[in-house]
């Protein structure tokens, strides 16, 4: 999957672009497995995305967010 990343003036990556293709197989993933996701993790995420819209520059970055969530398996 060839992936572009969008920056801002500071260079910042604010956006990813997925090729059509690729979109429609996650897309298509994602909804199989979409009753499996709790209503709290839902929440959470609505939250989050919510308070990274009033105010951008405090999101974490996908760097961030791997090293987050590999430090919390269990495996």
């Amino acid at each position: 999957m060839t992936l572009q990343y969008l920056t801002n003036e500071q260079g910042q990556k604010v956006a990813v672009v997925v090729p059509l293709q690729d979109w429609e197989v996650l897309r298509i993933k994602n909804f199989e497995y979409a009753d499996d996701v709790p209503e709290e993790l839902i929440a959470e995420a609505e939250k989050a995305w919510e308070e990274h819209q009033k105010d951008p520059g405090k999101a974490q970055t996908i760097e961030e967010v791997r090293k987050e969530l590999l430090d919390d398996r269990e495996d």
